[in-house]
């Protein structure tokens, strides 16, 4: 019974914490996928730029989103900090949607629209599991226990 307790209490917060971090990442999920087409169809930019510009723009709700709402009840650090740890996490969340286009795209010559945003989807889902976990790890740590919670 001591290993399931113990277990409960490790994973109390997964859940609830990945429906949170799902509905914030939904948002961003939008500003990128939008950004992206509207950048690369629309403005002609390179996939590499488009994908780029979108994601910094879904940064800030989704830093908010986190921070105030997903992982409210960790531990804090200085907005500061926590942000400089969150954009280099998201840089590399981001280095997982370039390999994607990469491997959709340039390597076979998957060429259009259609491949482009699956390959940035891809990206996108691979970088979202990669953030959960390292946002869990390092940027907002484990629950604060509350005095008589045990």
């Amino acid at each position: 019974m001591n290993a399931l307790s113990g277990l409960d209490r490790r994973f109390r917060h997964l859940v609830p914490e990945g429906a949170k971090f799902a509905i914030v990442g939904l948002a961003g999920v939008a500003i990128v996928l939008a950004g992206t087409d509207v950048l690369r169809y629309g403005a002609g930019l390179g996939r590499y730029a488009s994908v780029s510009i979108a994601t910094v723009a879904a940064l800030i709700p989704n830093f908010a989103g986190n921070r105030y709402w997903t992982f409210r009840c960790r531990q804090r650090r200085e907005a500061r900090r926590e942000g400089a740890l969150f954009l280099a996490l998201n840089g590399a969340g981001l280095l997982l949607q370039y390999a994607c286009i990469v491997l959709a795209q340039v390597i076979p010559g998957m060429a259009g629209r259609f491949w482009y945003t699956a390959a940035n989807l891809l990206g996108i889902g691979l970088g979202a599991i990669f953030r959960f976990a390292a946002y869990r790890r390092w940027v907002w740590h484990a629950p604060v226990a509350l005095p008589g919670s045990a």
